[in-house]
């Protein structure tokens, strides 16, 4: 047998090489960054950091979890970890709702509705307990959530004549792997990103109303510019969207560049912080950057009512538009052209169209 200590790297090594082995695995995840202990999936990186594929080893035997490792460990783990479940439940929602589910498969889905509602219950309380270095029930609840409820739902999701494991967020994230950039960013930190890539991929208002506040509260980003990307490195991502997994998976149907959502009023937000690291920069203000589409155009006219002073909506490159006050709301009428790419604007005080 071999045994795993370690993080969700050094977990996917040792699950990868006994595959060679033909050994079982037992695991010790010595963090909570990602549900790898639980998991019969592995992860292969290039020497670049670029994403070489997965692997697809047996699920490990058992998983020994100790709380007080976790809650002693370094915080932007944890804090990560919270950002990659928070994937879980939304990525496997989507890609199983055309229906006609195996029996596994359903037990995946019915799963996957416990991952996100402990996020958001323990969420904030774990993170601080792990910044005190404090074994506590909510450090417990989350590492749970963490490594075996969305472990568990990867292994029912992800089978030979299927796949329902990740989405939108993972292929975004694994996308972005490719795109050469300034600094280091954890797994969970970029895919808490792809969730709202998601939601604005398929027009979720209401749960990218709700991603999105929680990952401003736990200081997850919101903006491709707090994961080191721009504008400019859209055309790219999508380019490399396409070798992904999940693209070619393409459940519940085929993902193509050219998509219209329904349209949506995205949320009015400040970002206060992008991650628990002291040495990482400090980001404050109104939202500037926007959230990434994989998506090329949108053919129609759409209204989007923001609150007022403050707003964020997306436009393409050619842009037209005008405002009018209304009281308690500024309502904005704005054209959608083709372009290559989205430009994020801020909605400010005279209803003037700032770009952030």
């Amino acid at each position: 047998m071999l045994i795993a200590c370690g993080g969700g790297k050094a977990l996917d090594t040792v699950k990868t090489a006994a595959i060679e082995l033909k050994k079982i695995v037992f695991t010790v995840p010595t963090i909570c960054s990602n549900c790898s202990a639980a998991t019969a999936i592995a992860v292969v990186y290039n020497d670049d950091g670029s994403l070489e594929g997965y692997s697809y080893p047996n699920r490990p035997a058992h998983i020994f979890i100790n709380p007080k490792i976790i809650a002693e460990a370094p915080a932007e783990y944890f804090w990560a970890g919270v950002g990659d479940a928070l994937s879980k439940q939304p990525e496997v929602e989507y890609a199983t709702s055309a229906g006609n589910l195996e029996h596994t498969a359903g037990l995946g889905l019915a799963l996957a509705h416990t991952c996100s509602e402990p996020l958001f219950t323990f969420g904030v309380q774990g993170l601080e307990d792990v910044r005190q270095d404090q074994s506590t029930d909510a450090v417990k609840q989350i590492a749970l959530d963490i490594v075996v409820n969305t472990g568990y739902v990867s292994n029912l999701t992800n089978q030979n004549d299927y796949y329902y494991n990740s989405s939108v967020a993972h292929a975004f994230y694994n996308a972005s792997c490719s795109i050469p950039r300034e600094g280091s960013y954890l797994h969970g930190e970029v895919v808490s990103l792809g969730v709202l890539v998601l939601f604005a991929y398929t027009g979720d208002t209401e749960n990218l109303e709700r991603y999105a506040a929680f990952n401003n509260q736990m200081g997850l980003p919101v903006t491709l510019e707090q994961v080191g990307l721009s504008e400019a490195d859209i055309p790219a991502l999508c380019e490399y969207a396409h070798a992904t997994n999940e693209w070619k998976q393409g459940n519940p149907e085929p993902f193509t560049d050219e998509n219209s959502p329904p349209p949506s009023r995205p949320p009015t937000l400040t970002a206060t912080r992008s991650r628990t690291d002291p040495n990482h920069h400090k980001w404050d203000g109104h939202l500037s950057g926007g959230f990434l589409l994989i998506q090329h155009s949108v053919r129609t006219r759409t209204r989007f009512f923001t609150r007022k002073g403050s707003g964020t909506f997306f436009v393409y490159r050619k842009f037209c538009g005008r405002t009018t006050r209304n009281g308690k709301q500024e309502r904005t009428e704005a054209g959608y052209h083709r372009g290559d790419g989205i430009l994020p604007f801020v909605l400010r005080d005279q209803g003037r169209f700032m770009r952030t």
